[in-house]
């Protein structure tokens, strides 16, 4: 009767084991399925998108001045306050460009080379982080971007959050830039 009563104990205490590890398996296989199923794609981007247009003269002198997109061509784009770092180099033409913004900083001087013309754009933005998940941990947020100063004829901010996906951040109109001048 002993050797029954000391079996059923050892199934009792097999039943328990394998019942806890079947539980935790569960457990597991749950949590990393949420895990798989977390999405931290960002809809935020560190990138600003600058634009390029000049001046739409129309042949009606009544009409209204518009502008169209301008493809330029920059020797170089590279940030003032950190010369050793460059965007854009090189001679394909292009209608806009993404420079990257800095978490350490809350306004920058970015510097667009043509022709050995420098053209400067100071912008100033705020980041945050903002928590996403455990998983995910954090991202960076930049907002209220606004142009400081510039040495084009004339920018201005169209979107102020750096977004994935943004059409354009900045405006940038100066028919200087046109690469048949």
């Amino acid at each position: 009767m002993e050797d029954q009563d000391l079996n059923m104990e050892k199934y009792k205490v097999k039943r328990a084991l394998r019942t806890a590890l079947c539980a935790m398996a569960v457990a597991f296989l749950g949590l990393s399925a949420c895990r798989e199923d977390q999405d931290c794609t960002s809809q935020y981007t560190r990138d600003i998108k600058v634009a390029f247009f000049e001046i739409d003269v129309p042949s009606d002198p009544a009409a209204e001045n518009d502008t169209v997109p301008l493809q330029v061509r920059f020797d170089s784009v590279y940030v003032k306050e950190l010369p050793d770092t460059a965007y854009h180099k090189g001679d394909n033409l292009v209608t806009s460009l993404e420079i990257p913004v800095h978490e350490g900083y809350d306004k920058l001087t970015y510097v667009f080379v043509n022709k050995s013309v420098k053209y400067e754009l100071e912008v100033g933005y705020k980041g945050e982080s903002s928590f996403i998940s455990e998983f995910c941990g954090l991202e960076f947020v930049f907002r209220d971007l606004e142009v400081l100063r510039t040495g084009f004829r004339f920018a201005d901010v169209r979107e102020p959050v750096l977004q994935v996906g943004t059409e354009m951040n900045i405006r940038v109109v100066d028919g200087r830039l046109d690469p048949e001048n």
